[in-house]
């Protein structure tokens, strides 16, 4: 694809006084790319991005934040997962263990949760589908009974 043809990617600001900044693009695919976040642990830094191609999530591994530092991390569970976006990840805590969250939004099913004990290794597991108190809402909706309803 051509510089000038129109594709989704990212690009960085870095500033250290708030008054000069240099921007820089940061992610560029031969693919569309959109929905990343970056998490850190062990003095390495994982990136999760959807691939607007193939509408999956895949998942990078840098030493550092420089774009550059990327490379690829095979991740078999969570690339075979089709039609999600919008990866969000978090420790767990008091545990040596990440929660991924995407969202299923090809199914019209909210976010689904995957769960790893080793980010380096890729190796995600995925949690049974949860409870769902209002069917339609799954941004966890403000719950409140009144006289039994």
């Amino acid at each position: 694809m051509k510089e000038n043809e129109r594709k989704h990617k990212f690009y960085s600001a870095r500033t250290k006084d708030f008054r000069k900044f240099t921007a820089e693009k940061y992610i560029e695919r031969d693919n569309h790319i959109i929905d990343t976040t970056i998490i850190a642990d062990g003095g390495r830094y994982y990136r999760f991005s959807k691939d607007e191609t193939t509408k999956n999530i895949r998942v990078e591994q840098g030493s550092s934040l420089y774009k550059d530092a990327f490379s690829f991390v095979s991740a078999p569970v969570l690339e075979a997962i089709m039609g999600v976006e919008g990866p969000g990840i978090y420790k767990l805590n008091g545990r040596e263990e990440w929660c991924l969250i995407v969202d299923r939004y090809a199914e019209g099913k909210g976010y689904l949760p995957l769960l790893t004990s080793d980010l380096t290794s890729g190796d995600f597991r995925v949690l049974a589908d949860g409870h769902q108190v209002l069917p339609g809402q799954f941004a966890d909706p403000d719950l409140t009974k009144f006289g039994g309803r």
